[in-house]
């Protein structure tokens, strides 16, 4: 029986337009390497309709705008804006807001699930360049929880934000964690396989599929018969590269990777690497991608051994 996901879909900002999409998308530079990227946990990408629908924008006396190469977001001082980021089971998560280094006279507040975490101040110290402040957020912000609301409201002086960008990374200690801030900057979209939420906003739809966890990743795969798929974000990219994350002690499986219909890989995987996890890279040819600004990314058998498993999936820029 298929398993279809859901989508779950929020008002937003009708000022927003497909063409800021697509920039918003491409407005960060792609230099980064498949294992750079491996810590975000979640993120949203200003400027990006998709991105904050999905991530439940809610603004009142907001705006938006383009500076440099980037979008951002922004509130009155009696204003706010928020968004609600997936929150998986790894704890201690970092909180990284970026914002531009002109921005001066402006003190704000960010709350996570009503707890202020920082009040922050701009003061124009750093012209000409994207800024990124890391907020380690308290335990009581976390406790319970499956997802994070983060609020950017006003503080007495000033305007809110603006803020050009905003994900979840995982602690230090995290073997998922090993990338730098800068180094995150390539991600087009992700699925957090094993999270719910992650899973659902990517149209999740498998037949015969099973999940479980492995050192400390969570996988799925299916049945020789069996299969699964997700929807990921494209909004009109020119190019992309599909990364593919498995499990280096997985043998006797052959599996097709197919992309809007078109295969674009068979995979084997013999067990080559065992106990660590394997990050493989597919190109995408262009007649998967024309005119689309999804990609549905479906993952099924070859006539050999299972499918998968996969314990990560993302798309990027084209690599060097």
């Amino acid at each position: 029986m298929r398993i279809p996901g859901f989508l779950t879909i929020t008002v937003l900002l009708t000022s927003l337009t497909a063409a800021a999409d697509t920039a918003a998308q491409t407005s960060s530079p792609a230099n980064t390497t498949a294992k750079e990227t491996a810590s975000v946990l979640d993120r949203v990408i200003i400027g990006s309709a998709a991105s904050e629908r999905a991530h439940d924008l809610s603004a009142e006396q907001s705006e938006t705008g383009r500076v440099s190469n980037y979008y951002w977001r922004d509130a009155a001082p009696n204003g706010a804006f928020s968004y609600v980021l997936a929150l998986p089971t790894t704890p201690k998560p970092t909180l990284i807001c970026t914002y531009w280094g002109d921005d001066r006279d402006r003190t704000f507040d960010i709350v996570v699930n009503g707890v202020a975490v920082a009040t922050q101040t701009l003061e124009g110290r750093q012209p000409d360049k994207a800024i990124e402040v890391a907020y380690p957020l308290p335990p009581e912000s976390l406790t319970g929880q499956q997802n994070l609301t983060v609020r950017f409201q006003g503080a007495g002086k000033g305007r809110v934000g603006g803020l050009l960008g905003l994900r979840l990374d995982a602690p230090p200690t995290s073997p998922l964690a090993n990338a730098t801030s800068k180094e995150n900057a390539s991600v087009l979209d992700r699925v957090i396989i094993g999270d719910a939420a992650s899973e659902r906003a990517h149209d999740l739809s498998a037949e015969q599929s099973e999940t479980g966890r492995v050192s400390n990743y969570a996988w799925r795969d299916a049945s020789p018969n069996g299969d699964f798929s997700y929807a990921l974000s494209l909004l009109q990219a020119p190019a992309a590269t599909l990364v593919c994350t498995y499990w280096g002690s997985d043998r006797d499986r052959t599996f097709d990777v197919v992309v809007n219909g078109i295969v674009v890989a068979t995979q084997t995987l013999e067990g080559r690497q065992p106990d660590k996890a394997i990050e493989v890279a597919y190109p995408l040819p262009p007649e998967s991608l024309s005119g689309q600004q999804n990609l549905t990314v479906r993952f099924q058998g070859a006539g050999k051994g299972r499918v998968g498993g996969l314990l990560g999936l993302r798309l990027e820029p084209p690599r060097p």
